[in-house]
């Protein structure tokens, strides 16, 4: 909204933008970051959303705005078999990238604390954690990989996943794996686990005050090859068994004008993200990249209805983000012919290497990637930290991003 009169012409965003800065010079608050500093950490009514970067595994940790804290995967693997180069492990090849995961968590949190939510996307072994020979067993007798690994150190109050409890289905080990845990761990320890549920915004809840902010939900937008399509859930694949990427889980954090959404690895040519796009129908601030924006993901039409402002992506190997996809993330749906802001966890240097313009169109990339909502919704800001060590200093500070 833009007032006029015979003097002056105010842009009322820009306002809002110089009123902010104004405000964060006066008062020492979580989103006065500076570079070559730890990021402050969270307090109430922000909303931190960390991309944990080890180059061997997705892995998203969420502080709500009560201090609800919730884990969406945590990937684990030394041993990539895969026909593409890999980014070289970070911080480096000694630290089992659970134990990043973990130290980050607590450096985030200020010490011990308990994970409230423990979500896994899908049965993949860079979301969930690879079945190494080298890889400790538990004395419950599941092998101590990514998700199975952090929970000794930081426990988990509740765990969901797609297919609860039913694991026998893809006869693959580290699937296998996982249901012994869940087993083990709900028998013994009383962890209560539950099958991701569609179409509700009561699963995910605020466990703390959840009064204080009636304006957050998490909303499930699909799961196991299905999408909640106006009161009713949709098969996706036709008279097709849904791949294991395909019939990952979906979900959106809304909280004031902040909409953020994930969809784990269901990109599959369109085949999910186009209608979970359409039943949705509204644009948003903010999502992840669907499946490490590898081939036929993150499609122009379903950028069309999103138009998200900043686009955050994990990835591993050297198709990822593949250069096609990249541009259409960095173009599609955007105002104006601007690129929109987007923020790469990695790249491989051989991917860019006759493409440099592509890559230099990239908002910030290499390194821990951080989106914090200020109280209320009304803004936010993306936070580059460093990956090569474990003191996850601020490298770059982007924003604010204003809610739309």
């Amino acid at each position: 909204m833009i007032l006029k009169t015979s003097r002056i012409t105010i842009n009322l965003n820009w306002l809002f933008v110089l009123l902010l800065g104004l405000f964060c010079s006066c008062s020492n608050r979580p989103f006065d970051a500076e570079v070559g500093k730890p990021l402050p950490q969270w307090e109430n009514g922000y909303l931190d959303i960390h991309h944990i970067n080890t180059v061997r595994g997705e892995c998203v940790f969420y502080v709500l705005p009560d201090g609800t804290t919730m884990l969406v995967d945590a990937g684990e693997f030394h041993t990539g078999g895969a026909k593409y180069p890999m980014v070289d492990q970070k911080p480096d090849t000694l630290t089992r990238p659970y134990k990043v995961y973990v130290d980050y968590m607590k450096a985030a949190m200020g010490g011990d604390f308990k994970i409230d939510y423990a979500v896994l996307s899908h049965y993949h072994m860079d979301h969930m954690g690879r079945i190494e020979k080298d890889y400790a067993v538990s004395d419950l007798g599941y092998v101590l990989s990514g998700m199975t690994a952090i929970y000794d150190e930081i426990p988990y109050a509740k765990i969901i996943d797609r297919t609860y409890p039913e694991y026998e289905f893809d006869g693959l080990a580290g699937t296998r794996n996982w249901g012994k845990f869940v087993n083990a761990v709900s028998e013994r320890d009383g962890v209560p686990v539950e099958k991701f549920e569609l179409g509700t915004d009561s699963q995910i809840t605020l466990v703390n005050k959840p009064s204080k902010y009636p304006d957050f939900k998490i909303f499930n937008w699909h799961t196991s090859g299905y999408v909640w399509d106006n009161g009713e859930a949709k098969y996706c694949w036709g008279d097709k068994e849904p791949r294991e990427n395909g019939a990952s889980i979906g979900f959106m954090v809304s909280y004031g004008k902040f909409d953020w959404f994930t969809a784990g690895d269901a990109g599959n040519n369109g085949r999910v993200e186009k209608p979970v796009a359409r039943a949705i129908g509204r644009e948003i601030e903010a999502m992840k990249g669907h499946h490490h924006m590898s081939w036929h993901t993150m499609t122009p039409e379903m950028l069309e209805i999103f138009r998200p402002q900043v686009v955050i992506n994990q990835s591993f190997y050297g198709h990822q983000p593949w250069p096609e996809t990249l541009k259409n993330v960095l173009s599609a749906g955007t105002e104006d012919g601007k690129d929109r802001d987007v923020f790469l966890t990695n790249y491989h240097d051989s991917t860019y290497a006759d493409d440099p313009e592509t890559l230099a169109r990239v908002k910030a990339a290499r390194g821990h990637v951080v989106l914090r909502v200020l109280p209320g919704g009304e803004s936010f800001y993306v936070y580059m930290l460093d990956d090569t060590d474990m003191d996850f200093k601020v490298k770059g500070i982007y924003g604010p991003y204003i809610c739309k």
